[in-house]
């Protein structure tokens, strides 16, 4: 048995949602990793219209514009480029 509970049920009991835009500069390192990313065989498939599903490439500059670690791996070697995996941490 599985409960589901919708949006608008859970949003009764919650406060209203608030977002908050801040804009800062990136860091040298998210300079760089963005250039290699841009720069990368998966990204360019992504801007010459070759691949459909563009919504990784956009969550990967996303994660990378918050924070580094979120797209290079566990052994600090960049996953930048790669597809499919998408720049998922390892779990140990």
């Amino acid at each position: 048995f599985i409960l589901r509970r919708i949006n608008t049920l859970n949003a009764e009991h919650l406060p209203p949602k608030l977002v908050q835009v801040v804009c800062c500069n990136l860091t040298e390192i998210q300079q760089n990793m963005y250039q290699h990313l841009c720069n990368s065989k998966a990204m360019q498939h992504v801007l010459d219209g070759k691949q459909v599903n563009c919504l990784g490439s956009i969550q990967m500059l996303m994660k990378l514009c918050n924070h580094p670690s979120l797209v290079v791996n566990d052994d600090s070697s960049s996953s930048l480029g790669q597809s499919g995996r998408g720049g998922r941490n390892k779990k140990k």
